[in-house]
């Protein structure tokens, strides 16, 4: 536990800076209608791409046994 507190302190600016950009982040893309799209359209590529990537290596696994 002693260890963690000192790591937390260690690098605190560390923590507030991922705080704030999530912060930032997160109020940009759900009050502007156009980050909202482009956000979306993003991650949907990525999901998408992700599923199909594991279809492939799924049929091929298939394929190979």
């Amino acid at each position: 536990m002693r260890n963690l507190w000192i790591f937390i302190s260690r690098y605190n600016a560390f923590f507030f800076f991922i705080i704030f950009f999530t912060v930032g982040v997160v109020l940009t893309v759900r009050n502007n209608s156009y980050q909202r799209s482009v956000t979306i359209n993003s991650t949907n590529k990525v999901v998408g791409d992700v599923y199909n990537n594991l279809n492939v290596l799924k049929n091929t696994l298939t394929w190979v046994l």
